[in-house]
């Protein structure tokens, strides 16, 4: 993945519903791609664990057609990717997320600006003030904003974050699996102070 992290191992992971390893677990708690991708995967292979618990056979191609889905995921990390009611799918790319999640978040009384949050990695899909991991319908979102000197900060925060995942759902109908929210910096006052 763009993370570095191996993809088998984070299928074998929600397959054989264990926990990972300490030390990667630090980093799929702190990496969206990997919070993306196992949310993906979770939701993917529901089915088979469902399947796992009764003494039934899978209909013929199940298994084949979970895991070619499974497979063709890492071939679209900078994109979502939405099956179509007809022949096709839909790619959104990371970037529009993005811009969707840093509107959403201007729209909420306090905030002031959504600016970038310091260096950014890489690996993330950066826009102004966003950062956006994706795999298959799910999304990770990260948004650094500046608040108004004076507004409650965390209100502020967890209403930019229902504001991003309504906007997200509405929109795209994708799933944000987890909206960050950084406060980078307050608005002076217009005295200065």
């Amino acid at each position: 993945m763009e993370c570095g992290a191996d993809y088998d191992a984070l299928v074998a992971q929600v397959a054989e519903r264990r926990a990972p390893a300490p030390e990667a677990a630090a980093h799929q708690h702190a990496c969206p791609h990997c919070r993306a991708a196992i949310a993906e995967l979770e939701e993917l292979w529901a089915p088979v664990s469902t399947l796992t618990g009764e003494q039934v056979r899978a209909p013929a191609g199940l298994v084949e057609s979970i895991m070619a889905r499974v497979r063709e995921l890492p071939r679209h990390s900078s994109y979502a990717v939405l099956a179509g009611d007809g022949p096709g799918a839909t790619r959104i790319a990371g970037r529009v997320v993005g811009a969707i999640a840093r509107r959403a978040a201007l729209g909420v009384p306090g905030v002031t600006a959504a600016v970038g949050g310091g260096p950014r990695r890489r690996d993330v899909m950066s826009g102004e003030g966003t950062a956006v991991a994706v795999s298959g319908s799910h999304v990770v979102v990260e948004v650094a904003l500046v608040v108004a000197f004076g507004a409650p900060v965390l209100d502020v925060a967890a209403q930019v974050r229902a504001a991003v995942i309504e906007h997200v759902s509405r929109l795209t109908d994708l799933t944000a699996t987890a909206v960050d929210v950084s406060v980078v910096d307050l608005e002076e006052r217009p005295d200065g102070r």
